[in-house]
């Protein structure tokens, strides 16, 4: 049911157990600005822009052919020196990349490190046939 398709706005409220005033200010919000309507507006627009989007694009499209499909570990080594070929590669001159951008470069974008343990998990069907000898093999210790 839409708010704006009632012209009574208290009968609305009282149906949805939603105060008025909060019904009024929803209309007006959808009225004066309709693509914002419901968005976060605390964080909107927050934070510092980044100084090198191109960067960012180019090392997230490495780590993940790096780490995801061939499945290496990345360090942080590794990482600065891809920045500092991409940075090569566009002709800057006197770029330094620190740790300290690598940390923040991992942390905007949710990487973490870690070691890979596994290359893949057994099949299912593996595993029922393994717990099938495992009850028998505790059954026949009774």
């Amino acid at each position: 049911m839409r708010a704006s398709t009632h012209s009574n706005t208290s009968a609305f409220a009282a149906n949805e157990k939603v105060g008025e005033s909060s019904i009024r200010r929803w209309k007006k919000e959808l009225e004066t600005n309709p693509e914002l309507f419901g968005a976060n507006k605390n964080k909107a627009n927050c934070g510092k822009r980044l100084k090198y989007p191109d960067l960012e694009e180019f090392l997230i499209k490495w780590f993940n052919t790096i780490s995801r499909e061939k499945k290496f570990a990345v360090t942080y080594s590794m990482l600065q020196s891809q920045a500092i070929k991409f940075f090569q590669n566009q002709n800057y001159s006197d770029i330094s990349i620190s740790k300290s951008f690598i940390c923040k470069f991992m942390h905007r974008n949710k990487i973490v490190r870690r070691k890979i343990t596994h290359y893949s998990q057994k099949d299912p069907s593996q595993l029922t046939q393994v717990i099938e000898n495992f009850r028998t093999e505790l059954y026949d210790l009774k």
